[in-house]
């Protein structure tokens, strides 16, 4: 993921992203776990270093039921026999280990939701663990540990102003109910869009779905995050505005290469002052 601090237009920014887009096109199970890994700079820890970190903690039991829980409900049968628990609870309380000096990433129920996608598609548990802590305490730092105030800065920041920029009805419905919404708001940007697999009907397609909005997390950032619910939510406003229930249409395989479409345009209207706050928002905030 690029880093790069200074703002660009949006057809700078068209011409910039060419070379990911086409990998995005081509992405797959078999090239997606070496995208990863070169995207997200993953540098295997020594074993013995690994070890050292794969404590009991204090957050253990509930980090065990909160995994479990994800697995069983969110996923469908050949998810589950991939997943090995025991390995994902070690690198979980690996993870915790070595951030307990500075006290800033204690374990989130978000943590359970990305970790087995994250394992899905690296396999591989030094690697699993490593991308892992990049993304928590790096890549996708903003959203970690912040909870309800930090789903509030971020609609309050970003998703009621790009709103407004870009449809003024439903950023003033949205705005207006806000704290109707914001259980809702706060499901929605903490699941990282794993709501393909919340209803039992669409398990059988959840994980591919789920994994295409992961490769623009992985790939473009993410920020990406809030571009996709933004898109969801003006892809759904009719039924929002009439309904007055901020209920998401869920993401399939039919659907997903709309949203992400449509996501892509929402990006390249996003005025470069407010798309590099976005990028702050979620690396540093």
């Amino acid at each position: 993921m690029c880093m790069n601090s200074a703002p660009m237009k949006s057809h700078q920014r068209e011409v910039s992203n060419q070379y990911k887009e086409e990998l995005l096109k081509s992405q797959n199970l078999s090239n997606r776990k070496q995208s990863w890994i070169a995207e997200l700079g993953v540098a295997i820890p020594t074993l013995l270093h690994y070890e050292k970190l794969c404590t009991y903690t204090e957050e253990s039991d509930t980090c065990i039921k909160d995994i479990e829980r994800t697995i069983h409900h969110d996923f469908d049968q050949k998810f589950r026999e991939k997943m090995d628990k025991t390995m994902l609870i070690r690198i979980m309380n690996a993870f915790m280990v070595s951030q307990s000096p500075t006290a800033e990433y204690f374990y989130k129920q978000s943590h359970s939701i990305m970790l087995p996608i994250i394992a899905y598609v690296l396999e591989d548990e030094l690697l699993i663990y490593e991308a892992f802590r990049k993304i928590i305490s790096i890549y996708a730092r903003g959203w970690c540990g912040k909870g309800i105030k930090g789903i509030r800065d971020a609609i309050n920041k970003f998703v009621f102003p790009i709103l407004q920029e870009q449809d003024n009805e439903l950023y003033t419905y949205l705005k207006q109910n806000e704290n109707k919404h914001i259980l809702e708001f706060t499901g929605i940007l903490n699941s990282f869009h794993r709501d393909a697999g919340s209803d039992p009907s669409h398990r059988q397609e959840a994980i591919e779905p789920l994994l295409r909005v992961w490769d623009y997390f992985v790939i473009l950032g993410f920020e990406w995050n809030i571009i996709i619910l933004i898109a969801r939510l003006k892809l759904d406003r009719i039924s929002i505005l009439e309904s007055q229930k901020l209920a998401l249409t869920k993401l399939t395989h039919e659907n997903v290469g709309n949203v992400l479409k449509f996501a892509s345009l929402i990006y390249l209207n996003i005025d470069a002052d407010t798309l590099q706050k976005l990028k702050e928002h979620v690396l540093y905030s």
